[in-house]
Protein backbone atom coordinates (compact mmCIF):
# COMPACT_ATOMS: atom_id res chain seq x y z
CA UNK A 1 0.00 0.00 0.00
CA UNK A 2 2.98 2.64 0.53
CA UNK A 3 4.35 1.58 -2.97
CA UNK A 4 0.53 2.54 -4.34
CA UNK A 5 0.45 5.91 -2.35
CA UNK A 6 4.02 6.86 -2.99
CA UNK A 7 3.33 6.54 -7.11
CA UNK A 8 0.03 8.43 -6.45
CA UNK A 9 2.12 11.29 -5.21
CA UNK A 10 4.44 11.06 -7.95
CA UNK A 11 1.75 10.66 -10.38
CA UNK A 12 0.20 13.94 -9.05
CA UNK A 13 3.45 15.85 -8.32
CA UNK A 14 3.95 15.62 -12.15
CA UNK A 15 1.16 16.41 -13.24
CA UNK A 16 0.60 19.93 -11.04
CA UNK A 17 4.51 20.64 -12.80
CA UNK A 18 2.37 20.79 -16.36
CA UNK A 19 -1.44 21.87 -15.58
CA UNK A 20 -1.96 22.32 -19.88
CA UNK A 21 -0.37 19.09 -21.05
CA UNK A 22 -2.95 17.57 -18.71
CA UNK A 23 -5.30 19.64 -20.01
CA UNK A 24 -4.43 18.88 -23.77
CA UNK A 25 -4.59 15.22 -22.65
CA UNK A 26 -7.87 15.39 -21.70
CA UNK A 27 -9.71 16.61 -23.88
CA UNK A 28 -8.78 13.96 -26.31
CA UNK A 29 -5.90 15.74 -28.23
CA UNK A 30 -3.28 13.58 -29.10
CA UNK A 31 0.35 14.03 -28.82
CA UNK A 32 2.38 13.82 -31.84
CA UNK A 33 6.16 13.47 -31.56
CA UNK A 34 6.58 16.02 -34.76
CA UNK A 35 4.12 18.77 -33.16
CA UNK A 36 6.04 18.01 -29.45
CA UNK A 37 9.39 19.33 -31.39
CA UNK A 38 8.07 22.45 -32.75
CA UNK A 39 7.91 25.64 -31.09
CA UNK A 40 4.67 26.95 -30.15
CA UNK A 41 3.64 29.99 -32.86
CA UNK A 42 3.70 33.05 -30.86
CA UNK A 43 0.81 35.43 -31.33
CA UNK A 44 1.51 38.23 -32.94
CA UNK A 45 1.50 41.53 -30.93
CA UNK A 46 -1.38 43.37 -32.43
CA UNK A 47 0.15 46.80 -34.01
CA UNK A 48 -1.21 50.18 -32.48
CA UNK A 49 -3.94 52.28 -34.33
CA UNK A 50 -2.34 54.63 -36.29
CA UNK A 51 -4.65 58.26 -35.25
CA UNK A 52 -4.75 59.90 -38.80
CA UNK A 53 -3.01 64.32 -37.78
CA UNK A 54 -5.73 66.50 -37.84
CA UNK A 55 -5.04 70.09 -38.79
CA UNK A 56 -6.56 73.26 -38.40
CA UNK A 57 -7.05 75.49 -41.78
CA UNK A 58 -7.40 79.61 -40.76
CA UNK A 59 -8.56 81.02 -43.89
CA UNK A 60 -8.09 84.75 -44.34
CA UNK A 61 -10.53 87.09 -47.00
CA UNK A 62 -8.78 89.67 -47.26
CA UNK A 63 -10.65 93.21 -49.01
CA UNK A 64 -8.19 95.88 -50.66
CA UNK A 65 -9.07 98.67 -51.81
CA UNK A 66 -6.09 101.46 -53.41
CA UNK A 67 -3.67 99.40 -51.72
CA UNK A 68 -5.08 99.76 -47.85
CA UNK A 69 -7.56 96.84 -45.85
CA UNK A 70 -10.51 98.04 -45.74
CA UNK A 71 -12.50 94.33 -44.23
CA UNK A 72 -11.14 91.10 -43.43
CA UNK A 73 -13.09 88.00 -42.44
CA UNK A 74 -11.75 84.94 -40.68
CA UNK A 75 -13.16 81.14 -41.46
CA UNK A 76 -12.05 78.12 -40.25
CA UNK A 77 -12.28 74.42 -40.65
CA UNK A 78 -10.78 71.75 -39.54
CA UNK A 79 -9.25 69.02 -41.95
CA UNK A 80 -7.61 65.33 -41.95
CA UNK A 81 -5.16 64.67 -44.50
CA UNK A 82 -6.31 63.73 -47.86
CA UNK A 83 -10.11 64.22 -47.21
CA UNK A 84 -12.35 66.78 -48.79
CA UNK A 85 -13.32 69.86 -45.87
CA UNK A 86 -16.02 71.91 -46.66
CA UNK A 87 -17.32 75.44 -45.63
CA UNK A 88 -20.16 76.88 -46.68
CA UNK A 89 -21.87 80.29 -45.54
CA UNK A 90 -24.74 82.23 -47.49
CA UNK A 91 -28.01 83.13 -48.07
CA UNK A 92 -30.76 81.24 -50.70
CA UNK A 93 -31.71 84.68 -53.22
CA UNK A 94 -35.33 83.86 -54.73
CA UNK A 95 -35.44 85.41 -58.34
CA UNK A 96 -37.49 85.12 -61.15
CA UNK A 97 -37.77 83.87 -64.14
CA UNK A 98 -40.14 83.23 -67.03
CA UNK A 99 -41.07 81.21 -69.25
CA UNK A 100 -43.63 82.01 -72.09
CA UNK A 101 -46.15 83.71 -69.76
CA UNK A 102 -45.72 81.37 -66.85
CA UNK A 103 -43.76 83.05 -64.62
CA UNK A 104 -41.57 80.83 -61.41
CA UNK A 105 -39.37 81.02 -58.59
CA UNK A 106 -35.78 79.97 -58.30
CA UNK A 107 -33.40 80.48 -55.56
CA UNK A 108 -29.15 80.61 -55.61
CA UNK A 109 -27.05 80.50 -52.92
CA UNK A 110 -25.01 84.23 -52.32
CA UNK A 111 -22.03 83.99 -50.21
CA UNK A 112 -18.87 81.52 -49.41
CA UNK A 113 -18.31 78.02 -50.44
CA UNK A 114 -15.01 77.12 -49.53
CA UNK A 115 -13.46 73.40 -50.08
CA UNK A 116 -9.83 72.18 -48.91
CA UNK A 117 -7.63 69.19 -49.09
CA UNK A 118 -4.48 68.82 -47.38
CA UNK A 119 -2.20 65.69 -48.61
CA UNK A 120 1.14 65.00 -48.08
CA UNK A 121 3.51 64.84 -50.88
CA UNK A 122 6.70 63.62 -49.54
CA UNK A 123 7.83 65.30 -46.78
CA UNK A 124 5.61 68.86 -47.88
CA UNK A 125 2.35 69.38 -47.16
CA UNK A 126 0.29 70.40 -50.25
CA UNK A 127 -3.38 72.29 -49.93
CA UNK A 128 -5.56 72.32 -52.73
CA UNK A 129 -8.39 74.65 -52.58
CA UNK A 130 -11.46 76.24 -54.55
CA UNK A 131 -13.04 78.78 -53.28
CA UNK A 132 -16.41 80.75 -55.10
CA UNK A 133 -17.47 83.63 -53.41
CA UNK A 134 -20.16 85.86 -54.28
CA UNK A 135 -21.82 88.81 -52.80
CA UNK A 136 -24.67 91.83 -54.19
CA UNK A 137 -23.26 93.88 -56.77
CA UNK A 138 -25.48 96.72 -55.20
CA UNK A 139 -26.38 96.38 -51.39
CA UNK A 140 -29.94 97.50 -51.60
CA UNK A 141 -30.30 94.48 -52.92
CA UNK A 142 -29.72 91.93 -50.00
CA UNK A 143 -32.73 93.25 -48.08
CA UNK A 144 -34.88 91.70 -51.50
CA UNK A 145 -36.14 95.15 -52.57
CA UNK A 146 -34.88 94.47 -56.02
CA UNK A 147 -37.07 91.98 -58.52
CA UNK A 148 -33.71 90.22 -59.94
CA UNK A 149 -30.78 90.07 -57.80
CA UNK A 150 -27.23 91.31 -59.34
CA UNK A 151 -23.75 89.48 -57.91
CA UNK A 152 -20.46 89.81 -58.20
CA UNK A 153 -18.26 86.08 -58.47
CA UNK A 154 -15.05 86.00 -57.08
CA UNK A 155 -13.32 81.90 -57.99
CA UNK A 156 -10.37 80.69 -57.08
CA UNK A 157 -8.72 77.38 -57.07
CA UNK A 158 -4.56 76.48 -56.20
CA UNK A 159 -2.59 73.50 -55.59
CA UNK A 160 0.13 74.69 -53.25
CA UNK A 161 3.07 73.73 -50.48
CA UNK A 162 1.99 75.30 -46.89
CA UNK A 163 4.44 75.54 -44.09
CA UNK A 164 2.68 74.52 -40.62
CA UNK A 165 1.92 77.78 -38.50
CA UNK A 166 2.81 80.25 -41.30
CA UNK A 167 0.48 82.46 -43.92
CA UNK A 168 0.29 81.41 -47.46
CA UNK A 169 -1.07 83.64 -49.85
CA UNK A 170 -4.05 81.70 -52.12
CA UNK A 171 -5.04 83.93 -54.70
CA UNK A 172 -4.80 88.22 -55.33
CA UNK A 173 -7.89 88.67 -57.92
CA UNK A 174 -8.49 92.52 -58.52
CA UNK A 175 -12.24 93.61 -58.99
CA UNK A 176 -12.37 94.78 -63.04
CA UNK A 177 -15.41 97.01 -62.22
CA UNK A 178 -13.19 99.10 -58.89
CA UNK A 179 -10.19 99.77 -57.54
CA UNK A 180 -10.90 96.68 -54.93
CA UNK A 181 -8.22 93.49 -54.96
CA UNK A 182 -9.15 90.56 -52.92
CA UNK A 183 -6.74 88.33 -51.42
CA UNK A 184 -7.19 84.98 -50.31
CA UNK A 185 -4.93 83.62 -47.74
CA UNK A 186 -4.23 80.30 -45.28
CA UNK A 187 -2.31 79.27 -42.33
CA UNK A 188 -2.25 75.65 -41.11
CA UNK A 189 -1.39 74.54 -37.65
CA UNK A 190 -1.14 70.53 -37.15
CA UNK A 191 -3.44 69.84 -34.07
CA UNK A 192 -2.15 66.33 -33.00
Amino acid sequence: MKTWSRWLVAILFFVSLNPTAWAQDSKGAKSDKSTADKPEASTPEPKPLRVASSYRLDFMMNELEDGKKVNSREYTVMASPDEWARLRIGTRVPYETMSGTARSVQYMDVGLNLDARLHLVGNDLALDTNGDFSSFAIPEQARGTAPNPVTRNIRSSAQVVVTLGKPTLLSSIDDPNSTKRYQLEVTVTKLK
